[in-house]
């Protein structure tokens, strides 16, 4: 289920779809640098700024006044491009990895505000299995609730 409602102000889509973790998985190992570098075993891949993994560690950065880097290796696993949310899903990953690394401490909400701010999939990422999230009224919740209270 996907419907694209139209596009919001701040470039991204207003959406209602259904979010289904699967068992793929990319492989992120972090460690401490000068400088936010991300490599990738995958040479098709950008890791610049175009990367969600370095815009999740520039934007967290920002947001905590970190002056710390991060030496950041991604081993590919999901297709990519495949629309499976490999990008969005390490971006998640990429906030709790630093937040770890940096010794931030951020609460959930600190973290999903940042993530909102790269991508409205990336939230849903380290908290779900399934859900239904109706991004242009800002609501999520698992499937299970909306099935049982719809029908």
């Amino acid at each position: 289920m996907l419907r694209i409602l139209g596009k919001r102000d701040d470039g991204f889509h207003e959406l209602c779809t259904v979010f289904q973790t699967v068992s793929l998985r990319d492989k992120i190992r972090f460690s401490s640098s000068r400088e936010i570098d991300l490599r990738c075993n995958n040479f098709r891949l950008p890791t610049d700024e175009r990367n969600l993994i370095v815009k999740a560690a520039m934007a967290l950065r920002r947001k905590f006044n970190v002056r710390d880097g991060a030496f950041m290796r991604l081993e590919k696993r999901i297709p990519s491009p495949g629309g499976l949310g490999g990008g969005s899903s390490n971006a998640a990953v990429t906030l709790i990895g630093l937040d770890r690394l940096w010794n931030l401490n951020a609460s959930i909400e600190e973290l999903h505000s940042v993530a909102a701010e790269i991508g409205s999939d990336i939230p849903f990422f380290p908290k779900s299995t399934s859900a239904i999230r109706c991004f242009f009224i800002s609501l999520e919740f698992p499937i299970l609730a909306f099935v049982v209270s719809y029908f």
